[in-house]
């Protein structure tokens, strides 16, 4: 079908949002160039054919894509597309959508960028008009100050053929590179002045090319120095004292630790300072003032924001760990592990013989400060809350709706068991009779600040056989400026790789039914143990075994479920297109949610190139019926029936049996036999069926850090949770039957 597009009855402002590069016409004259002959000689155009849109900064994968069929800049929730941009930016559109203007929402903490290492800090919205290829910076201030790409390129002394379609393709053409790399280094300037909403970024728009003037100076400059290279590398940006700042792109990890220089990591929950070096793919510990014992060089490879380490052995098993990193920066980073998502403060700064910067009251008042830190001395707490300092000395602490008050000052401070003094920021908290701490600023950029504190901690001397006092610096956390960026970070901390669905009530309310169940029946309600919900308008019916049926009102709050009438929640701990996981509140029992109806269910083969030299990361309860018990193992499937248990051989062994999975217990002897209810090729769920009725038994992932950050959560809202306690899982799982 062709769509026709009047244009004797549009006005001018309207026709120029149709303008743009037609992929699917046959001849080169562009849609915008069409378009102007038509309004001249008063005719109709026609676009037809559909069109792969790239949406760029860098190549920018899971952007969301909006169909604005009202030509209204604004994404509404009928309008957004269900699938996200590929790996290469990319996303088919079709005749059909391709006549309206399209909005690319990069969404914090989802989306990435080809550009630069981990998923983008901010959330912003881009625009092109109808028929465009690409949606890029460009196309959006084009559209926002109702210019033609033509128009913009002069306004910006930029290449119009470059900025009108790949400009990070067009850097392979020795014709088009220095046009081209010049583009997208503006183009990384631009972004990190875009707002969520296209109408918030015309509201800046002032702003924004005063800006664009100012990098546009810098870039030039260089380039007019022969450094070329060194455009094409660094982030132009503006600082908060509105002067254009060059810094070099983090474009990989590798890279970014084998810079020649010691690292000093600062450990949260159990506050211990480590000191590296990275070099020829291998981590050396240095020795330390109050610590000489270092552990031997480890290997590691980095892929794109984890560092990974060669498994660690321990007397019972060998565990493998990353580094998961949430914020990047020149001056320090910040990382969580895959297992005990412990907070990780990375520095080239020497925090052992430290010197904090001073803090000033015009770094606190007025400003914003959005606080990740961790709630607990020994352990995760995942905790973010909002700071707000007042000129009369008080200040305010919001987190999860409490605000807590106290007061404020700015001291002088000498560091224990030196000489060196600094400015340090002195809280009072009268609600904890008086209790005050003193922070000093570690770090600071254009972004955050980092904050730290000391306290006395004993340890015990092998020489002496006594224990001896020791002030040990402890990490308080970091306070972002944009909220934006600490939301990003704080949810990759808090949730790591489980794919929390950023609406979860559209999630829910799909027009399908969910069928619920938990694993190996335990504290869960038997009623509900297989269920069949339907979510809707904000209730939820509940279709019972008698034949009954409950309707109840549901809220979303932090993606828990509430049930507001039973007093009870559910945690949302993972989704996936295949199944969720969620965690009932007070039983704690680990709860499966599919739309695939398991109450009749279907046995989903499985083959033998679904394991053989495959691992595949166990998430399950490893308790009986009165208990919860969270567990995480790793199989690993060699050929000929060869099985091991956390890289241990404990004389397991496996088969594939009319497509089940079988094998005997090397520990005690019993065979066992389960079968996939649900498969892909990230996850499956297997089940076991006893007197004819259907266990759920174990959640299989081949992602290490997605089972890692399900594993923790979960562990972490059950009782009695305990840091590291997977180390112990090789005792539990050889008391179990289970595999």
């Amino acid at each position: 079908m062709n769509f026709k597009l009047s244009l004797v009855a549009t006005s001018l402002t309207s026709i120029l949002l149709l303008s743009g590069c037609g992929g699917g016409d046959s001849d080169s004259q562009s849609i915008e160039d069409k378009i102007k002959d038509a309004i001249s000689d008063n005719e109709t155009i026609e676009i037809t054919g559909s069109i792969a849109v790239k949406v760029i900064d860098g190549y920018l994968s899971n952007a969301e894509i909006c169909v604005d069929k009202n030509t209204n800049n604004i994404c509404e929730d009928d309008e957004i597309l269900d699938t996200l941009t590929d790996k290469n930016g990319q996303l088919e559109i079709s005749e059909e959508n391709r006549q309206y203007p399209l909005i690319a929402n990069v969404i914090a903490g989802k989306s990435s960028d080809s550009d630069r290492v981990g998923k983008s800090l901010t959330s912003y919205s881009m625009v092109a008009t109808a028929g465009k290829e690409v949606i890029t910076p460009f196309t959006t201030l084009a559209n926002i100050q109702n210019l033609t790409l033509d128009e913009l390129a002069a306004k910006y002394n930029l290449d119009s053929s470059v900025i009108s379609g790949d400009y990070i393709e067009a850097k392979q053409s020795d014709e088009t590179k220095e046009s081209a790399i010049k583009a997208h280094a503006l183009a990384r300037s631009i972004v990190t002045q875009l707002d969520e909403t296209i109408t918030e970024t015309s509201e800046n728009i002032e702003t924004i090319n005063a800006n664009i003037e100012k990098v546009s100076v810098e870039i030039d400059n260089l380039i007019n120095d022969d450094k070329i290279n060194e455009v094409d590398q660094s982030d132009f940006q503006i600082d908060i004292n509105g002067k254009a700042t060059v810094k070099p792109i983090i474009i990989d990890l590798k890279s970014y630790y084998e810079n020649g220089k010691d690292w000093y990591v600062l450990i949260d929950g159990y506050d211990r300072l480590l000191k590296e070096k990275y070099e020829n793919g291998k981590l050396t510990y240095l020795p330390l003032k109050h610590r000489s014992d270092v552990a031997p060089p480890e290997e590691y490879s980095a892929i794109n924001n984890k560092v990974i380490y060669d498994a660690i052995d321990y007397s019972n098993f060998s565990y493998k760990y990353s580094l998961i990193h949430t914020y990047i920066n020149s001056t320090f980073s910040i990382a969580h592990n895959s297992g005990g998502y412990e907070l990780f403060f990375i520095t080239n700064k020497n925090l052992e013989e430290l010197s904090p910067l001073s803090i000033s009251k015009d770094d606190l008042i007025d400003k914003n400060h959005h606080f990740i830190f961790n709630d607990r001395y020994h352990g995760v707490d995942e905790s973010f809350a909002q700071l707000k300092f007042s000129s009369d000395n008080s200040f305010s602490s919001t987190e999860d709706g409490k605000t807590e008050s106290g007061s404020w000052s700015i001291v002088d401070y000498t560091l224990p068991d030196t000489e060196v003094m600094t400015k340090a920021l002195e809280l009072t908290f009268p609600n904890e009779e008086g209790k005050s701490e003193k922070w000093v600023l570690l770090e600071r950029n254009n972004d955050a600040m980092v904050f730290g504190s000391y306290y006395t901690y004993q340890i015990y001397d092998s020489e002496s056989h006594d224990y001896i006092e020791q002030e040990i610096l402890h990490l308080q956390g970091f306070s972002f400026h944009d909220k934006n960026t600490a939301t990003s970070i704080f949810n990759q901390w808090k949730y790591g790789e489980t794919l929390i669905n950023n609406d979860l009530k559209k999630h829910l309310e799909n027009d399908q039914y969910w069928y619920s169940a938990s694993f190996n029946k335990s504290k869960y309600d038997e009623e509900r143990n297989l269920s069949k919900l339907a979510f809707k308008d904000g209730e939820v019916l509940s279709f019972n075994n008698d034949g009954t049926d409950n309707k109840i009102s549901y809220e979303i709050e932090d993606n828990q479920i509430l049930y507001p009438t039973l007093e009870d929640a559910d945690y949302n701990i993972y989704n996936s297109d295949l199944f969720d996981l969620r965690i009932a509140s007070g039983v704690y029992d680990l709860i499966l949610n599919t739309t695939t109806n398991i109450n009749e269910y279907q046995k989903v083969d499985l083959t033998a190139e679904d394991f053989t030299n495959q691992s595949w990361f166990y998430v399950f309860d490893n308790s009986n019926d009165q208990n919860i018990e969270p567990n995480k193992l790793t199989f690993k499937y060699g050929e000929n029936g060869k099985l091991t248990v956390n890289n241990k051989d404990l004389g397991d062994s496996w088969d594939i049996k009319d497509g089940k999975l079988i094998g005997i217990s090397g520990d005690n002897g019993q065979p066992y036999e389960y079968f996939a209810i649900l498969k892909d090729e990230k996850s499956m769920i297997l089940g076991s069926e006893k007197d004819g009725e259907l266990f759920i038994e174990f959640a299989l992932f081949k992602d290490q850090e997605t089972a890692d950050a399900i594993y923790h959560k979960w562990d972490s809202l059950t009782p009695e949770y305990s840091q590291y306690s997977q180390y112990s899982q090789y005792s539990q799982y050889s008391q179990s039957n289970k595999h």
